[in-house]
């Protein structure tokens, strides 16, 4: 696991276009690849930050409709983002956060309520109100395992990387680096309790929740050196877990009432009891080096991933990889002016052959795609298929 610090100086938020519409992506110009169709694209809602900001390293797509959120900082400031239907963009401060990190935990939930783990603090910000509380989490138990590897001055400093919010918004699940445990913070107490992974040297990666309130810990082992089983903690009751072994758990995504999305490179389909089912990919590499890079889950039930010509759409249920090819679709992202020797991108003022990966994406409630291109920068943006 490593982190990168965000430097800067202060600046303001430099729209550079606001044209709303509808958040799913629909086909338009498009090429056939194989048995796959690839749709050219075109950024709506686009919002960079100026000069001083890191790159963007998480989204939350809006769970009541057309919209994004997203969190980033300057060397001394840290704020909350959110990009809305009409493309406008709000910004909400946080306080008693410092050395921001890249990987964070971010979850926001239906009422506007985000939570943010950086370091080892929780942030809580209400969004209708604008009032915000940080807490700082206790140390997990700690994974020597994982330790081992780490340098003297940063043993036993457990860093967030991911959260995940209970259906009923009254627990917050905390996995931390370097730990063998989950830190379980309940809401109307402020108080963390731990639940204990299956051994020490399980390192949880990632966390969610289903629908029924089962938690699901994505898990990798320091002694094995993989990241292939997963940890079912049953709703309410900390002592009824399941481990369960899958191929790729280096990622998980609450799939609704079906369970999770274990892993993105090889995924799996993990019902809440256990049950592991296997999920056919198309034949195109899918990216998997970091949580934002996490498969999503569509409205309409289909998934999303990014690969490396850009977003991937395709059935959850496709019996095998060439019918998961066939029936996909690839969004391709605006094409930038580049300059390959630098191992740079910038904004074209005419189509080029040059198409940025996505490092990080989202989708929200409406179906909208909302990627961060990689292009080294703090920008956001919709895709929008041309027509």
């Amino acid at each position: 696991m490593h982190v990168r610090k965000m430097v800067g100086v202060s600046w303001v938020l430099l729209l550079l276009a606001a044209a709303a519409g509808c958040g799913r992506v629909h086909a338009g110009e498009s090429s056939g690849h194989g048995d796959r169709r690839v749709v050219q694209t075109s950024a709506r809602d686009r919002v960079t930050l100026t000069e001083g900001y890191g790159p963007i390293t998480i989204l939350a797509g809006d769970p009541n409709g057309n919209g994004v959120w997203f969190w980033d900082s300057t060397k001394t400031e840290l704020s909350v983002f959110r990009i809305n239907s009409q493309g406008n963009v709000t910004a909400w401060p946080i306080s008693g956060v410092t050395e921001f990190q890249a990987i964070s935990g971010f979850a926001v939930t239906a009422p506007g309520i985000v939570w943010l783990g950086i370091n080892s603090t929780l942030s809580r910000l209400d969004s209708a109100s604008g009032a915000s509380r940080t807490w700082q989490i206790p140390a997990p138990a700690d994974n020597p395992a994982a330790e081992s590897y780490q340098p003297a001055d940063l043993k036993s400093q457990h860093l967030v990387q991911g959260t995940a919010v209970a259906p009923d918004g009254k627990h917050v699940a905390i996995a931390m680096s370097d730990a063998s445990s989950v830190q379980l913070f309940d809401v109307s107490a402020g108080t963390f309790t731990q639940i204990s992974m299956p051994t020490t040297s399980d390192d949880p990666v990632a966390v969610a929740y289903s629908p029924d309130g089962t938690l699901g810990v994505a898990l990798a082992n320091y002694t094995t050196h993989r990241e292939d089983s997963a940890l079912i903690i049953r709703q309410g009751d900390a002592d009824s877990t399941t481990v369960v072994p899958v191929a790729d758990s280096s990622s998980i995504t609450s799939d609704g009432t079906s369970g999770f999305i274990l892993g993105s490179g090889h995924p799996s389909l993990v019902s809440t009891a256990g049950k592991v089912t296997p999920i056919a990919v198309p034949a195109v590499p899918l990216s998997s080096d970091h949580p934002g890079t996490a498969i999503n889950v569509m409205p309409n039930g289909d998934l999303a991933a990014i690969t490396s010509t850009g977003v991937i759409e395709f059935p959850g249920d496709a019996s095998s990889a060439a019918s998961a090819t066939s029936a996909s679709l690839t969004l391709q992202l605006p094409a930038m002016r580049c300059q390959p020797n630098a191992g740079s991108y910038e904004l074209g003022t005419r189509t080029s052959a040059c198409h940025p990966q996505a490092d990080v994406m989202a989708v929200d409630a409406a179906g909208g795609v909302w990627v961060v291109p990689g292009t080294g920068g703090a920008r956001v943006e919709r895709l929008v298929g041309k027509t």
